[in-house]
């Protein structure tokens, strides 16, 4: 297994290239991909290999103004996945409305003191036990796919600045709750950035 994993990282990091400040390309994945607006941080990602015949947007538990979309990317024969964050919902949140929780299935979130977070889950579709996170200094999303990869982490760019952590992580001992995590960086200077844009 230790074996595996070093090809994996191996892999995936020559991925990226020489220079820093890139994300590593994932086999069957576009993404996920960062991007902040003027009200909202969008998070995006493509599935290469699912499909998809409609659409729908689906309003995210305990947030104003915040939600997630689902279907047919317009680049490929994959699908895209887009969660719409409202700017104001990740400052203005009361965390003592969400439920303090771990990784779906009970494992420890990587990267946090504690292994929790406050959170809310939620299904679309077929796809069950996302999970959308919230405290102080982080915001995180956890995404169920299924893939075999060990448990690894790596650093996550927006632009060429490090902004958080990017997990696979693995089918637990029942062979469930396989996904991805990413974990973004909620620090005051990232904070005090989104608050200008509201203005």
């Amino acid at each position: 297994m230790k074996y595996l994993v070093m090809i994996l990282s191996a892999f995936l990091l020559s991925c990226v290239g020489d220079g820093g400040g890139q994300n590593p390309v994932i086999p069957g994945l576009d993404g996920p991909h960062v991007n902040i607006t003027s009200s909202h941080v969008l998070v995006s990602t493509v599935f290469k290999d699912l499909r998809l015949a409609g659409g729908l947007r689906y309003p995210l538990p305990k947030l104003r103004d915040s939600y997630v979309e689902l279907g047919p990317d317009l680049q490929s024969d994959g699908v895209l996945l887009s969660f719409s964050f409202s700017i104001e919902d990740i400052l203005g949140r009361e965390i003592g409305e969400m439920e303090m929780m771990a990784l779906p299935g009970g494992r420890a979130i990587p990267d946090v003191p504690g292994g929790r977070m406050p959170g809310v889950a939620f299904t679309v579709q077929s796809f069950t036990n996302m999970v959308f996170y919230l405290s102080d200094t982080h915001m995180a999303i956890y995404f169920p796919w299924n893939n075999t990869i060990p448990n690894m982490g790596f650093d996550y760019f927006v632009g060429d600045k490090k902004k958080g952590r990017f997990h696979f992580i693995s089918p637990d001992i029942f062979a469930k709750n396989a996904g991805y995590f990413l974990l973004l960086d909620l620090d005051k200077r990232t904070k005090k950035k989104l608050k200008r844009l509201l203005k």
